[in-house]
C-alpha cells in the first residue's frame, strides 16, 4: 500500500492525467471505430470495459493515495478520522467493479448470457444498487471533502474551515482541472518532505 501511495504522490500530473482521462477517452473512440468495423465485437468490448475499469481504479488509487499518503505525515492533533471515507471509498469501489464485472460477464460469457436466472440475479444485483444513487453522491462529496481537507492540512500545518480548501475541494471535483492544479503541489509537497526527512535523520 505504501508502495502504492508512493507512485501516485510522486507521479507526474500529465502522467495522472494521461491514465485518468486521455486513455479512457481514446478508448471510447477506439471502441466506436471496433464496433462500426467489426461483426463479432465480443472481443473488443471485454478488453474496453477492462482497461476503463483499469482507467477508474487509478482515479481511486489517486484519491486513496492522497487521503492516506499525507494522513500518515500529519501530526496526531490534525488528523481526521477516516472511518467514513473507507466506508463510502469501498462502497464505491464495489459498486463500479461490481457494474464493469456485469458487463464483462454479459459480453463475454456466452453460457452465462444463456442462462436466463443467472441474467436476473445479476441484474436484481445491479438494480439494487443502481436505487443508491443518493448514497454514491453523498460518498463521493464526502470522499473528495476528506482528500481536499487532507491535502491541505498538510500543506498548512494546522486546522482548517472549510472555507480555506474549498478551491482545492472544487478542483477535485472537476478532476481534469485539478489533476494539472494539483499533482504539481503534491510532487513539491513530497519533495520538501524528503527534504526536511533527510535533514533530521542526517
Amino acid at each position: 500500500m505504501n508502495l502504492m501511495n508512493s507512485l501516485f504522490l510522486k507521479a507526474k500530473h500529465w502522467q495522472i492525467f494521461l491514465i485518468a482521462i486521455v486513455i479512457p477517452i481514446l478508448l471510447q473512440i477506439s471502441f466506436g471505430i471496433m464496433m462500426l468495423s467489426q461483426s463479432n465485437s465480443t472481443l473488443p468490448t471485454i478488453l474496453f470495459l477492462t482497461f476503463f475499469l483499469f482507467c477508474i481504479l487509478s482515479i481511486f488509487g489517486w484519491f486513496w493515495a492522497i487521503t492516506y499518503g499525507f494522513q500518515r505525515k500529519l501530526e496526531s492533533n490534525l488528523k481526521s478520522s477516516l472511518i467514513w471515507f473507507k466506508v463510502f471509498f469501498f462502497l464505491l469501489l464495489f459498486h463500479i467493479i461490481l457494474i464493469f464485472s456485469s458487463l464483462i460477464i454479459s459480453y463475454g460469457g456466452e453460457n452465462f448470457a444463456e442462462n436466463p436466472q443467472s441474467l436476473g440475479v445479476l441484474g436484481t444485483i445491479v438494480s439494487v444498487f443502481s436505487y443508491a444513487k443518493i448514497i454514491y453522491l453523498i460518498g463521493i462529496i464526502y470522499c473528495v471533502y476528506i482528500t481536499a481537507k487532507t491535502f491541505k492540512t498538510f500543506q498548512l500545518k494546522r486546522k482548517l474551515e472549510f472555507t480555506e480548501f474549498k478551491s482545492d475541494f472544487f478542483s477535485f471535483i472537476f478532476l481534469p482541472i485539478g489533476i494539472w492544479t494539483i499533482q504539481p503541489k503534491i510532487n513539491e509537497l513530497i519533495k520538501n518532505d524528503l527534504k526536511v526527512r533527510r535533514h533530521n535523520n542526517g
